[in-house]
Formats: C-alpha cells, sequence, structure tokens
C-alpha cells in the first residue's frame, strides 16, 4: 500500500499531508496558511514538496469545530519535520491552545526538542534525547492513553521527563482553543509561563496525523508512521550497488540504505566497510517478502533493519568470505560491529516478538575464551540512587564505601563533586536533567537524574 494509506489504515481521524495546500484529506477541514510556502523538500514517502515556514510569523491555522480540539481521554499527533539551521528559541513546531491549556511541540537551544502538556492543575514536559541536526526529516509524535503520555523521536519513546513517569493527573485533556503549525497567533504558555513563540526559520513538514479514537500502538508508531515513510538517502538492488558504497561513512539519517528488491527470494549482501553514524535510525531497510542475508565485513556495522513488508535481514557478524568464524579465531581484518543492550521482557518493541534464544553469533562456542565480570563489577551495579527525581538531598545506596560523587550537566561540565560521603545536597541547582558518577574501589557509575 501507499504511505497514505497505510497511515488511513491506523484509524487515524485526521490527515494533513502538507504537499501542495493545507488540506485534512479525512475529515475535509481546510487549514488557513498565512505566508508560508508549500515549496520545501519532501520529508518522506508519497509527497512532491512540503510546506516551509518562511519567516519566523509564518502559521498555519486549522478551524476549530474539528474535533481536533476537543478534551478528550485518548490523543496522539504527530508528524515529518525538518530544520534547515539551529533555531534562535523557543520555536513553536506545532501547538494546541493558548495561555490556559495547551499542547506544543517546542524547539529550544541548540534545536533541542521538548513536548509539553500544559493545564490548569499540572504541566507534563518530555525532552528530546538528541537536538534535531539540521537538514535531516524527524518523525516527531505524541500520544496519551488515558493517563500516560508518550513521545517518540523516529519511532523511539523518550524517556527523558518532567515528572519522570509521565502521568497526567486527570482522565481527560482539557479542550483547548487555537490549533496552529508555526508561529503562535499570541502568547502561549510554556512551562507554566506565558511566553510569545515564533516559527521555525525555514523548518519544513510533511504528513501530520491526529486521532481521538483509535490510537496506534507504540509499535506501529515506530513500523508504520515511521519506517513506512522514511525516505532512504541510497536504493540498492544488486551487489554491485552496494560494492560500490565500499569504504563509506554512511551519515545521520532517517533510512541510510534501501533494498528494493521486492520479491520473496532470499538475497545474500556482502557490505565492505560500510559503516554508519550513531544517530542514524535505520541502517538497512528490505522491501522483499524474502529473506536477505547482509553480511558485514571489513569493519562494516550495519545493525538496524526495517522489514516494512514481513521479510526477514539476518545480519551475520563477524564475517569472513566463508561466514561466521569459530570462536578464539582471529578474523583477517579489523571488525568492530558488538554492541549488547539490555531490555525487559515487556519492552514495547517485544510485543508479538519471538523471544526464543537464537543461535550463537561464533561457531563452536567455548567459554574458556570468554572473559566473566569479577563479583566487584556486579555489586557496582546494584548501586542505587534516590530519590529521583530530586529537589535538594540525594542518596547513593551502596553496600560499601562510596569514594566520590560528581554531578554534570547535559553539556558534560562538572558542577558538583563530593568525596567520601552516600549523600550530596543538589538544593542549588536548576530544574532539569543531570548525571550522577559515582566512584567507588576503582570503578565508575552513571545515572541519570532529574533535579526538581
Amino acid at each position: 500500500m501507499a504511505y497514505s494509506d497505510d497511515l488511513i489504515a491506523l484509524g487515524i481521524t485526521n490527515r494533513f499531508p502538507l504537499d501542495g495546500d493545507a488540506t485534512d484529506t479525512i475529515a475535509s477541514v481546510v487549514g488557513v496558511n498565512s505566508d508560508g510556502l508549500f515549496t520545501g523538500v519532501p520529508l518522506c514517502e508519497g509527497v512532491t514538496n512540503s510546506w516551509l515556514t518562511n519567516g519566523i510569523t509564518d502559521r498555519i491555522t486549522i478551524p476549530l469545530g474539528n474535533g481536533i480540539e476537543d478534551s478528550s481521554n485518548q490523543k496522539s499527533v504527530g508528524g515529518w519535520f525538518s530544520a534547515t539551521g539551529i533555531q534562535n528559541p523557543p520555536k513553536s513546531i506545532y501547538g494546541e491552545g493558548n495561555t490556559t491549556q495547551s499542547l506544543r511541540f517546542v524547539l529550544g537551544w541548540g534545536n533541542s526538542l521538548m513536548f509539553e502538556i500544559d493545564t490548569p492543575v499540572y504541566t507534563l514536559q518530555i525532552f528530546g534525547d538528541v537536538p534535531l541536526e539540521i537538514n535531516r526529516a524527524y518523525h516527531i509524535y505524541l500520544k496519551y492513553s488515558g493517563s500516560e503520555f508518550s513521545a517518540f523521536l523516529d519511532g523511539v519513546k523518550q524517556l527523558n521527563a518532567q515528572p519522570i513517569n509521565r502521568l497526567s493527573t486527570g482522565a481527560a485533556i482539557p479542550a483547548r482553543s487555537v490549533i496552529e503549525f508555526g508561529d503562535p497567533a499570541g502568547t502561549v504558555s510554556v512551562g507554566g509561563t506565558e511566553v510569545i513563540l515564533l516559527a521555525p526559520i525555514n523548518g519544513q513538514y510533511n504528513e501530520w496525523n491526529m486521532s481521538d479514537g483509535t490510537l496506534p500502538t507504540d509499535l506501529q508508531i515506530r513500523e508504520v508512521e515511521f519506517e513506512k515513510g522514511a525516505l532512504p538517502d541510497v536504493n540498492i538492488s544488486s551487489q554491485a550497488n552496494l560494492t560500490t558504497l565500499a569504504d563509506t561513512v554512511r551519515s545521520n539519517a532517517p533510512l541510510c540504505i534501501r533494498e528494493t528488491t521486492s520479491d520473496g527470494s532470499t538475497i545474500d549482501r556482502v557490505a565492505d566497510n560500510v559503516t554508519f553514524d550513531p544517530l542514524a535510525s535505520i541502517h538497512v531497510q528490505y522491501m522483499g517478502t524474502g529473506i536477505l542475508n547482509w553480511t558485514n565485513t571489513n569493519g562494516s556495522n550495519a545493525s538496524i533493519g526495517s522489514t516494512p513488508n514481513g521479510g526477514t535481514i539476518n545480519f551475520i557478524n563477524p564475517a569472513t568470505a566463508g561466514g561466521p568464524l569459530s570462536q578464539g579465531d582471529v578474523p583477517p581484518t579489523f571488525n568492530l560491529v558488538f554492541r549488547a543492550l539490555k531490555y525487559a521482557p515487556n519492552y514495547d518493541a517485544f510485543i508479538g516478538r519471538d523471544l526464543s534464544p537464537g543461535n550463537p553469533i561464533e561457531l563452536n562456542p567455548d567459554l574458556s575464551e570468554c572473559t566473566l565480570l569479577s563479583i566487584n563489577d556486579f555489586e557496582l551495579l546494584s548501586i542505587k540512587i534516590y530519590p529521583n527525581p530530586v529537589s535538594d538531598i540525594l542518596n547513593i545506596s551502596y553496600s560499601q564505601s562510596i569514594d566520590k560523587i560528581e554531578i554534570y550537566d547535559i553539556l558534560g561540565k562538572l558542577i558538583i563533586s563530593k568525596e567520601n560521603s552516600k549523600q550530596i545536597n543538589l538544593s542549588n541547582l536548576n530544574a532539569g536533567l543531570f548525571i550522577a558518577k559515582i566512584y567507588a574501589h576503582g570503578k565508575i557509575a552513571s545515572k541519570k537524574i532529574v533535579k526538581q
């Protein structure tokens, strides 16, 4: 199906492609464009242009009375956005409401992203894990499912929030007035304070949708909203195409390489020193219904796959021309391909997945070739901090003595340091996100903390 059909199949109630006009293709609502241009580059599949904020006062206003602004027990909204420069903050990407109650996507310092909900009784903020890189399309999405707000960047849930649990204090989001892409016509509320926001300079928009009925699941936000809409940096359909990419570093992109073979056959591709920016969202997308065997050689490190049509990608690491190595064998060339992340079995991306153990990544595994963590390493993992969020005293719970505690801001600047103590006073810090580094017996543990 076309990307637009995939979106409609999710049960969305409003869809603004923002490709040539500001019309809602589902509810037939027509937005009022004030000075913006429909001449931006396409940000996703199925469009030819995007809406471009040519100046800081550009906006699209959506008429009220179509249900988007109504009080609701559940809601979702989001789409594709790109900034062509580092913005002088604060900038409003999208907003509903004014100073009384509002829902808003905000660009802050250094193109940092914030999702905010303001009501008369609570304010909730969710912060993007990474700043938005210029001239790079992102899919940004906010969902409210009765009590909890969730925000997504390229289909990945963003967990830095204030309050940390992302819970509202009421079942319904209050009704809001004014719905605008870009520059708000009047003052709005951010962090419970009235401010004047502007439109992003040369911000670009495509395929925004809303729903107050059937909401997409977290998995659908990743696999349908994001993966099916992402545009590739490069298409390949043969080994010869992939060979031309040898010794390249693929950029920070929503989708780096798309294998366009669309049948149900088994195909083999060997990548020669093709590496990927750590922030790239999809390394390889396979459009077929069969099997793609992708072999990383000579430092290639593809590991994030997408299969929008139900196919399978097998990433083979480490590898020689003949396949996996036996444990203890020395690879002929240096190969950095290993990355291990631990998630709970109920992690959203695992829903509906087969979590049965697979085969070893090496042949003839031999524990004598492995180095195990020492008891002290495991003990250090048991360090706990509380309370978090914290307003004044941060406590460290650990069975042994603590050598030193250091508090850093998110830019890596050391703010406070204290030795030989399991407590540190943070009352003089401004509210925000910080990193606590805890030193004990030659080891270091890092913990994220939220200062209230």
